[in-house]
């Protein structure tokens, strides 16, 4: 389900000093990182997503070159290169939800959630799909 009026956060590691987002806002994927005051890094991608439609949403971040790839059913919708250092912390990542802004949920279902650090599983030029998940090995 897509709410084309409002944020959706897909995974989101965020408190005041706002980390990351991987979210939906006005129907399209969108990618922040923020450095404790604001955004060094902001892809918003080009496909509407339609209400009701199931889609393998994907992104890559390529540490060596600062870039972030967004990715709607293995096709490449956006890509920036994001500037400056960005805050990490030890929140936890909340999946569906903003626990800073209760009003930014995902209005959908999430089937499957992956994070891979260290290696990239997809290609940054696109891929296919995968049919079933990956598997922990």
């Amino acid at each position: 389900h897509n709410d084309a009026t409002a944020w959706q956060q897909l995974l989101c590691r965020r408190d005041g000093s706002h980390n990351f987002y991987f979210a939906i806002n006005a129907g399209k994927l969108r990618w922040d990182y923020f450095n404790g005051s604001s955004a060094v890094g902001t892809v918003t991608g080009a496909t509407t997503l339609a209400l009701n439609t199931l889609y393998h949403l994907c992104v890559i971040r390529d540490i060596a070159t600062n870039t972030i790839y967004l990715f709607v059913n293995g096709v490449l919708d956006a890509s920036g290169v994001y500037a400056g250092s960005r805050t990490e912390g030890d929140i936890p990542i909340y999946v569906g939800h903003d626990p800073s802004n209760t009003a930014r949920y995902l209005r959908g279902s999430i089937n499957h959630a992956r994070m891979t650090i260290g290696a990239k599983r997809y290609n940054t030029a696109g891929f296919t799909v995968p049919s079933i998940p990956y598997l922990n090995t």
